[in-house]
């Protein structure tokens, strides 16, 4: 915000920053969560966001096997006759 509205402050400019970055999140669950909170600022906002989500987290650590990233082996590639000749 003060990037993009450099020297502007106030209840107006805070009340826009908290609901651009509760918007962000793309979690309306959260966002709900978050605004229960009564958050007057971004900073306050923030907070809020960064407590749920740890809890969340603690809570979810080995409930969920889906998040966890799979690693693929990938063979090197057989090359076939029509390989070699494009190749040649």
């Amino acid at each position: 915000m003060s990037l993009a509205f450099p020297g502007h402050s106030g209840e107006l400019f805070e009340t826009i920053g908290r609901d651009a970055f509760l918007q962000s999140l793309n979690d309306p669950a959260l966002r709900v969560r978050v605004l229960d909170q009564h958050p007057q600022t971004l900073d306050e906002a923030l907070t809020i966001v960064t407590r749920m989500e740890a809890y969340s987290e603690s809570t979810h650590i080995d409930e969920d096997n889906s998040d966890k990233k799979r690693v693929r082996v990938v063979s090197p590639v057989r090359e076939t006759d029509a390989d070699r000749r494009i190749r040649k």
